[in-house]
């Protein structure tokens, strides 16, 4: 799926939960911005107040020191006491203190437009350098009684601390808007990158359901955490490949090697009928009836072990236990059986070393491994085994000095009912190896297979206790 509708995205459980965290990010944002602009506001407000005290604070000093005559006279005008609205225009641009003094009611020295009533105000004050065009500034003023009827009033314009505080909150509260906007638009885009990703997930495996072997997931190049399941996916796709394949193998391979029996059964029964009157060849008949017996219940009884072995269910009854000493009494019962053929076991292991796994399982596969050596050799072959301690973990060797394997089939050995052409005439089902191979693979221990010339080895590193 190349495209995905916006409507699917938006009511798609990825978008609502990506949506939530954003706006549980931008909520806690926004109260931090909410905080931050009060801190802003309240220091700038501080700052006017402190400004404006101070100057209250002087100009009473100088009035109860010095007499409300003579501060007139220090701060008269060339217009005189009274200051004229004009006149106001350098204040607003300096962050100057205005002031307006009044006795008995009436002003005396300052701007008269400032009376304002008691304590601190808000308040706007219209002025410019012409009468023309004038501006309203917002004020901050606060009135102060003295004594003899005197009242100080001080004004400040709104200073450049407040105007920039004011600035820094617009601009915040701006960022906060654009920030919602593209926070919809990045949770959008990258719900929409994750649902393609998944839908291509989801069509690999869907593929594979449906009957299509040979889809795969799609990997990308980012190398990121969807890469990493969609090789994971393939991986397992690969796996149920290989698993069909093995099981298209084991009923090819099942019928065959079940026929030739069944058939010989079937011509024994015949021949019992034929024969009913002469019961010494009817018993004849029925050994060997009851041999073709035994190979068809070794071979279902092998394919069943087989399958008990790879469910993995075994790992649960996995314990520690000396494989130096597991290894060492398959091999010395498997001495006396080279003996007796007139070959010659060579057993070199290593003390002390453990396994983790199922006790009876390795024994099961060494004497798998052994037995492929006196069945699959000639006579004369001899075989030796070797447990010895390595760098990833304990290593068992099991080879022979016979003719080996040739190179062509060597990677299906392992396989089930496979057998070289050369054992083809000797009794077996083909599963003895493959025994071998389904134990390794239970205890995770790597298996490989080497040429000797003459010979074959057969290598399986168990992991680490």
């Amino acid at each position: 799926m190349s495209s995905v509708s916006f409507a699917t995205i938006v009511q798609s459980h990825t978008f609502k939960g990506a949506l939530k965290i954003f706006v549980a990010s931008l909520i806690v944002l926004i109260l931090g911005v909410t905080a931050f602009c009060a801190i802003l506001l309240s220091e700038a407000d501080d700052v006017e107040r402190d400004w404006i005290d101070e100057r209250l604070e002087e100009l009473a000093d100088h009035i109860r020191e010095d007499g409300l005559g003579v501060v007139i006279k220090e701060h008269s005008h060339e217009f005189g006491p009274l200051w004229p609205v004009e006149e106001a225009h350098h204040y607003f641009e300096s962050d100057e203190v205005m002031i307006l003094v009044l006795q008995d009611a009436k002003p005396v020295l300052g701007f008269p437009e400032l009376e304002i009533t008691a304590g601190w105000q808000e308040t706007w004050y219209e002025s410019s350098e012409d009468s023309l065009n004038p501006v309203q500034v917002e004020l901050r003023a606060r009135r102060v009684e003295l004594d003899d009827g005197i009242s100080i009033i001080a004004a400040l314009p709104r200073t450049s601390h407040w105007r920039l505080a004011m600035t820094r909150t617009t601009d915040m509260v701006t960022l906060l808007f654009v920030l919602a906007f593209f926070g919809f638009i990045g949770c959008y885009f990258a719900s929409r990158n994750v649902l393609l990703r998944l839908w291509s997930l989801s069509s690999a495996v869907e593929g594979m359901a449906s009957g299509n072997l040979e889809t795969s997931a799609v990997v990308g190049r980012a190398n990121d955490e969807f890469d990493q399941v969609a090789i994971d996916i393939n991986q397992m796709l690969d796996q149920i490949r290989r698993l069909m394949r093995n099981l298209e193998d084991v009923s090819v391979g099942a019928a065959h090697d079940l026929k030739t029996p069944l058939t010989r059964l079937d011509q024994r029964l015949q021949s019992i009928l034929l024969e009913i009157q002469r019961p010494e060849v009817v018993r004849e008949h029925v050994a060997a009836a009851r041999d073709h017996v035994q190979t068809l219940l070794t071979t279902f009884n092998a394919l069943l072990r087989l399958g008990e072995i790879e469910s993995g269910r075994l790992r649960a009854q996995f314990a520690r236990h000396s494989l130096s000493e597991l290894v060492t009494d398959v091999a010395e019962t498997f001495e006396a059986v080279f003996a007796d053929q007139g070959r010659l076991l060579e057993i070199s292991i290593v003390p002390n070393i453990e396994v983790f796994g199922d006790r009876d399982l390795i024994a099961q596969q060494v004497s798998n491994l052994l037995e492929n050596i006196l069945e699959h050799t000639p006579a004369s072959t001899n075989g030796w085994i070797r447990l010895q301690a390595h760098s990833d973990g304990a290593l068992l060797q099991v080879g022979d000095e016979g003719p080996g394997i040739p190179i062509e089939e060597q990677g299906k050995v392992f396989e089930r009912f496979y057998r070289v052409d050369k054992s083809r005439n000797k009794p077996g089902n083909g599963l003895g190896l493959s025994l071998v191979a389904s134990i390794a693979s239970v205890h995770n221990a790597q298996m490989a297979l080497h040429e000797r010339a003459p010979g074959c080895v057969i290598d399986i590193t168990f992991p680490n206790v």
